[in-house]
């Protein structure tokens, strides 16, 4: 008596053995595509390259100072989001701060526009 196969081959290779293929062939898709995406994403990093001493002049000649008394986070949209514009620099009681730091005291935020320096 002749056996049966317990499994039915498709293109040379047991169902289950497709099934593997298949979805190591997605995985790797789905790389490529977080890879894609990666790329286009950081692609156009604002400092990507050493600026050159012009564009920091233009960064700072852009710039608005806050300054005031009192609790502040320079990066929020009470700091430098108000003016549509990102912090680069925090200072809090002639001590520099970082700006995602809340602080409390005589602040002073430093804000530029969000621009390629080139």
């Amino acid at each position: 008596m002749k056996k049966k196969p317990l499994h039915k081959r498709i293109l040379g290779h047991t169902w289950d053995e497709t099934l593997v293929i298949a979805v190591m062939i997605l995985a790797a898709l789905g790389i490529l595509i977080l890879i894609a995406n990666y790329a286009t994403t950081t692609g156009q990093a604002y400092a990507s390259v050493v600026p050159s001493e012009g564009g920091l002049v233009k960064l700072l000649n852009s710039a608005e100072v806050l300054q005031g008394s009192g609790k502040m986070k320079c990066s929020s949209s009470l700091g430098c989001g108000k003016l549509g514009k990102t912090c680069i620099l925090a200072k809090l009681n002639g001590q520099i701060r970082n700006c995602e730091e809340k602080i409390e005291g005589n602040y002073y935020c430093v804000c530029a526009s969000p621009e390629r320096i080139s």
